[in-house]
């Protein structure tokens, strides 16, 4: 009796050699979406870029954020934050970031520009006499206020360099020395101490707060509050301006993946891996209603511009849509191989996207609730390797990445676009991510090898 050949294959063998072929494609009236002019586009065609300062072997994802008018690109730069000038591309402000891990991720606040507030989501390590371990931490930073001495991680380094040979000078006298290794450890363990002293001074201060931001739009839309989920899987609604907390929601019992509010502020919308979507009063902080019927855990969620809608990404490979105003289950969405972690309504509410593993992107039409569009990737082996991330630009065209590339659809003109890089780069990682400016008209992609690259849409 012969045994079956099992063929394993890596992330980075999968990706090196992919080339994006697909199994279904979009179409209108029974015709096949053609590319735009000039694409498909590859490295080196972009209207402008940034060469980020991060070592070639930083395993540290990098994150992006804009603010509202888009005058403004805030950019993980390995712990630091950076602030570019959209314009001239020149950094305006660097502001040091949670030490001595990486940045996990940046909102600005809405309506603002830099007299605003920036939240940046990471973790650090904790440390005490038992040792250490890691803490998520959110830093809000006040941009308006005169930039701070910014204590980087070389300062910090520096700092435990010194604190290592003056504590091994006096230990090791008159005994043997430490060795290479120990004198490494020590250095590593102060290192760590004074990283964490740094986050406890922020939050004394009230200028961070111990947990992370969800995915969702953190900030509601006025601004005036923001969300957080701490250590306890409870959603915190705290107050942009005095940073105070003003309710905390408890009720989840597991991670909490999902926080925003409906459009018009009056209801927050939480999800978690409990299985349960809850809804809650933005003024009161009183739990409303409990969105059940799931049987996996719950991965997004998103409103429709109308706020009357919630649709959830389930663990299972579908979508559940409820009534906001009722908490009725209207819907259940399939088609999906694995767990749908990216929802997103179109501007005119006509039309929800969303993405999944395996490189699946559904459009769905609202009046019906009927998939009105397929695009997959080619099914083979490595296709668990791509999941697709999707949002709508304002003037409504579809953005999704998948497999460190970027493609948008224009649903009204049939055309898509497709971003890629050039022939001859070795693609070892699926990782960047995607903005566009509140106007339409550019996209901004932090790519797999830690360039920025701006992109005029036509």
């Amino acid at each position: 009796m012969s045994v079956p050949t099992v063929t394993s294959i890596n992330s980075g063998d999968f990706l090196g050699k992919w080339t994006a072929e697909l199994e279904s494609d979009f179409s209108k009236d029974d015709q096949p979406a053609v590319f735009l002019p000039g694409h498909p586009k590859e490295w080196g065609q972009e209207t402008a870029r940034i060469n980020l300062p991060i070592p070639a072997d930083s395993a540290r994802l990098t994150h992006i954020a804009l603010n509202d008018d888009g005058h403004y690109l805030a950019v993980s730069a390995d712990s630091d934050v950076r602030i570019y000038d959209t314009s001239s591309l020149e950094v305006v402000r660097t502001l040091p970031g949670i030490h001595p891990r990486s940045v996990s991720s940046i909102r600005f606040q809405p309506g603002q520009n830099l007299d605003g507030k920036l939240l940046v989501s990471g973790t650090s390590s904790r440390g005490d006499r038992h040792g250490f371990d890691q803490v998520n931490v959110v830093r809000c930073w006040d941009l308006g206020e005169p930039a701070e001495m910014a204590i980087t991680p070389d300062t910090l380094a520096e700092a435990a360099q010194a604190a290592t040979s003056a504590a091994v000078g006096v230990l090791a006298a008159g005994r043997n020395p430490f060795s290479n290794d120990d004198v490494s450890k020590i250095q590593n363990q102060i290192l760590d101490t004074l990283s964490w002293t740094q986050v406890k001074l922020g939050l004394q201060s009230g200028h961070a707060c111990e947990g992370r931001l969800t995915k969702g739009r953190v900030f509601s839309s006025d601004g005036s509050l923001f969300l957080y989920a701490n250590q306890h899987n409870a959603v915190v609604i705290s107050d942009s301006q005095t940073l105070q907390e003003r309710y905390t929601l408890v009720g989840h019992t597991g991670l909490v993946t999902w926080a925003e509010t409906t459009p018009d502020d009056s209801i927050v919308g939480t999800s978690s891996w409990d299985r349960t979507v809850r809804l809650w009063n933005t003024s009161t902080g009183e739990q409303l209603r409990v969105l059940t019927g799931v049987a996996a855990q719950i991965w997004i969620g998103a409103f429709s511009p109308d706020g009357s809608v919630l649709c959830a990404g389930i663990g299972d490979g579908q979508i559940r849509v409820w009534s906001v105003g009722n908490g009725e289950l209207l819907h259940t969405l399939g088609g999906f191989d694995r767990w749908v972690r990216s929802i997103a309504f179109s501007p005119d509410g006509k039309h929800v996207a969303a993405g999944s593993r395996r490189g699946t992107l559904r459009i769905f039409e609202v009046s019906t609730w009927e998939s009105a569009q397929l695009w997959r990737v080619e099914q083979g082996p490595g296709a668990s390797f791509l999941e697709v991330n999707a949002f709508y630009t304002s003037r409504g065209l579809l953005v999704f990445r998948c497999g460190g590339r970027v493609f948008t659809y224009d649903l009204e003109t049939n055309q898509k676009g497709y971003y890629k890089h050039a022939a001859g780069i070795t693609q070892s990682s699926a990782s960047g991510q995607t903005v566009a400016t509140s106007d339409g008209q550019t996209l901004i992609n932090v790519d797999f090898d830690r360039n920025v690259r701006l992109w005029r849409l036509a």
